[in-house]
């Protein structure tokens, strides 16, 4: 039964963990795609346009080319000058417009709908009302001191154009609005990542203790072993959940900072680790002499360094060394966590300290994030990967001021 419990923990550990990778995936997957979308409509339209205007000009370049064939000739043909006027006329395929006698009747009306199909008199009508107000009209003299009145508007490129700069602004505005739904909505995931991290962390931190003191208590019941040893050990454990719960109750508040040598406390957590860390793992302190006072909290800084060495651990997979190097730089102290692990590729490296990123089978990334709010929010320090080499091993950087 034990074992089939194991089992569906397992599984929901696996689809919840893949929910969450598969969820924060896709939404930059749609973050991307709609801004390739977005790329996509301001290029069509912005070639839309581009063909409008160049169709234009090589019509008018072609009449500009006529004309100028008839005013080399010596005598042009009336008929080509007609057939000219004629096309000129026709060769307008954007502009509106709408030409009446001095009486308002209208004569011609050309390029009123998007498709050139044919309009209903009052659909004309209603047309030229709006040019009226709208439009612009210039004069033709005709015969006999008669005049007909030209209606025009801007043509359907110039509209377009005029109009593109909102449109852009219109895709622009929602591409804005819809990545921040969408970084809203990752920065939702990871802080939900954080808060069951950090569940998961306390439970796996309170546990060890735990379970030793319930070990220890049944030690004392069956009468094997003595109750001085017994007691001491019971001591420890309880020292240990003392500095659990001092751990915790430090998130979110701003941690006491303390002028105590560097060395004591690493050594302090080093000499904890040793007794609790797999017996084929070599835990070796190199640490120099504090030359420069830090102010740090002993309680964190110890927490961050046991962060360190368990995810050591964990690379070394339970067989190797862990060397804990401590030594001034200039106005900096320097605690360099060296494992001979299997070490990491370098994208691999970059992002070790995200919230919820881990390669673990079961872990859920959040020991190293932890870690890095520890040292650069309480203790304005910096923590990188200072080196990583495959099947040689890694090094993680404490800088300290």
């Amino acid at each position: 039964m034990s074992n089939f419990a194991t089992i569906q923990n397992d599984n929901c550990y696996f689809i919840m963990a893949y929910n969450r990778r598969f969820s924060s995936t896709l939404s930059k997957s749609i973050l991307f795609f709609s801004a390739f979308i977005l790329c996509a409509l301001t290029l069509w339209y912005t070639n839309w346009m581009v063909n409008d205007l160049e169709a234009d000009e090589h019509g008018k370049v072609e009449l500009w080319a006529k004309a100028t064939n008839m005013i080399a000739a010596d005598s042009p043909d009336e008929s080509d000058v007609i057939d000219l006027l004629l096309q000129i006329i026709h060769s307008n395929n954007t502009i509106p417009v709408i030409v009446t006698d001095s009486a308002e009747n209208v004569i011609s009306v050309r390029n009123l709908s998007e498709n050139d199909t044919i309009l209903s008199s009052k659909e004309i009508a209603s047309a030229l009302a709006k040019l009226k107000v709208n439009g612009q009209r210039i004069d033709i003299p005709v015969s006999n001191g008669q005049f007909q009145h030209l209606y025009y508007s801007d043509s359907r490129v110039i509209r377009r154009l005029s109009f593109f700069p909102f449109v852009e602004l219109a895709l622009v505005a929602l591409f804005i609005i819809f990545a921040y739904i969408v970084f809203s909505s990752i920065k939702r995931s990871e802080e939900d990542k954080v808060w069951i991290g950090l569940a998961r962390e306390t439970a796996h931190q309170l546990g060890t203790p735990i379970t030793a003191l319930i070990g220890w208590t049944d030690l004392l019941e069956s009468g094997d072993i003595d109750n001085r040893t017994a007691s001491a050990e019971i001591k420890n454990d309880a020292e240990r959940l003392r500095n659990i719960a001092d751990r915790f109750s430090k998130i979110g508040s701003q941690p006491e900072m303390l002028e105590t040598p560097l060395s004591e406390t690493i050594a302090s957590t080093a000499e904890y680790l040793r007794s609790r860390l797999p017996k084929r793992i070599k835990l070796v302190c190199n640490l120099e002499a504090d030359s420069i006072p830090i102010r740090h909290n002993p309680v964190l800084i110890g927490w961050a360094i046991e962060n360190l060495c368990r995810n050591a651990t964990d690379a070394t997979e339970g067989d190797g060394t862990i060397t804990i190097r401590s030594y001034a730089e200039g106005e900096h102290m320097i605690i360099d966590v060296t494992d001979t692990g299997k070490g990491m590729p370098h994208n691999i490296a970059r992002n070790i300290f995200k919230p919820g990123y881990t390669t673990k089978k079961r872990g859920w990334g959040i020991g190293l994030t932890l870690t890095r709010r520890i040292i650069n929010e309480y203790h304005n320090g910096r923590i990188f990967v200072a080196n990583t080499e495959p099947n040689i091993g890694t090094t993680i950087r404490i800088v300290l001021n």
